[in-house]
């Protein structure tokens, strides 16, 4: 009665990261490029989504520009506020 889902507003294949400006994405690491799929990463070139969240967009969060993210924040202030009133599941 509580689970709620918010879809990632975008391409049929997309993932959260596709919501951030090519830019952060780009942004490299020692001399490494974010590997979004976390699949066959090559450690001597390649970092995946644990060191992006930690080292790109953590350290710079006050740099990031999130307004791709918008419609997923909005989505997500209508579940929480649905979920506070208590309006039955159909």
């Amino acid at each position: 009665k509580n689970l709620y889902v918010v879809v990632i507003p975008n391409k049929n294949d997309s993932a959260i990261e596709d919501l951030f400006e090519p830019a952060v994405l780009e942004i490299k690491i020692d001399g490494k490029s974010f590997n979004s799929t976390n699949k066959k990463i090559d450690k001597s070139k390649e970092f995946g989504k644990v060191v992006f969240a930690q080292k790109v967009v953590k350290q710079n969060k006050d740099r990031i520009n999130f307004d791709g993210f918008r419609e997923v924040f909005d989505k997500i202030k209508i579940v929480e506020t649905h979920f506070k009133r208590g309006f039955p599941v159909r």
